[in-house]
């Protein structure tokens, strides 16, 4: 049925599109990592400057735009999706703020998350079950030459 092959071409496109986008986010969680500080973070003055700060708003961002894309295709993760839709509305408020410039300095968009101790834990959490359940989902086919056109991937 070809309407059929249609819907499974773009299954396995979307799918393998969701992941490469979560696989930038683990580069960038990564980097996040390696630029964190070996002491405790000091939050007082201007940490916003630093370079492991941007590479976090930037890891959370597109994080989210990977919760995002998994909210529009209706899709929901096994054993963390409480904790995505808990966090969903407070990473879209703060993906906001990192790619739109805020009137406020230390707007609350970005503040509130900061100051919620919790957060960074689970986020993390949801950042590497998520990670796992869209490898899970993927099949060969959707690293096939008919998913990614002439980019062959195999």
């Amino acid at each position: 049925n070809e309407e059929e092959n249609v819907k499974n071409e773009f299954s396995n496109t979307i799918w393998s599109s969701v992941y490469r986008q979560w696989i930038w986010a683990d580069h960038l969680r990564n980097y996040f990592g390696a630029e964190l500080p070996e002491k405790e973070l000091n939050l007082s003055g201007n940490f916003t400057i630093e370079p492991y700060w941007m590479l976090m708003c930037l890891w959370y961002g597109v994080l989210f735009s990977v919760l995002e894309a998994l909210r529009k295709i209706k899709v929901t993760v096994p054993g963390i999706q409480k904790d995505i839709d808990q966090m969903y509305p407070i990473l879209r408020r703060f993906r906001n703020a990192v790619f739109h410039v805020q009137e406020d300095y230390w707007s609350e968009k970005w503040r509130n998350l900061i100051l919620d101790n919790a957060s960074a834990e689970k986020i993390n959490l949801i950042h590497k079950q998520v990670g796992i359940f869209l490898l899970k989902g993927l099949t060969k086919d959707a690293l096939s030459t008919n998913a990614h056109g002439k980019s062959g991937l195999k």
